[in-house]
């Protein structure tokens, strides 16, 4: 699904979709998701049993609440399985990459499956 045009509303329905899904792989990178698609591809992440193993979004117009609760979705009991998180690419602004990084140490901290992380840049 990779550079495919889907925003927001798309990545709503990428997220209905997967729901009981045996997907591991997702790839958003290149799309205009925003905040409200990155917030629907946390709450996939938070659904019971999220087999995914690699998140893809490098690109895709995230903003700090998005990248926010992405990490949230990846620090709780029953974080899915996730490898590799690419978020790369981010739209941040200078003073938003301190706080950022906080979060994804965090979760990293918290998370012992992520082995490979692209961020910020």
């Amino acid at each position: 699904l990779r550079g495919n045009g889907i925003a927001s509303k798309g990545a709503e329905a990428v997220r209905d979709a997967m729901a009981g899904s045996a997907l591991i792989s997702l790839d958003l990178s290149w799309n205009p998701l925003g905040k409200m698609g990155g917030f629907a591809v946390a709450d996939a992440l938070t659904a019971p049993g999220c087999p995914l193993k690699e998140v893809r979004l490098a690109r895709a117009d995230l903003d700090a609440a998005a990248i926010v609760a992405l990490c949230a979705a990846l620090r709780g009991a029953g974080a899915p399985p996730v490898e590799v998180l690419d978020i790369s690419g981010s739209k941040l602004d200078a003073e938003q990459h301190e706080d950022v990084a906080k979060h994804v140490a965090t979760m990293l901290g918290l998370n012992r499956t992520t082995l490979s992380l692209r961020s910020l840049r």
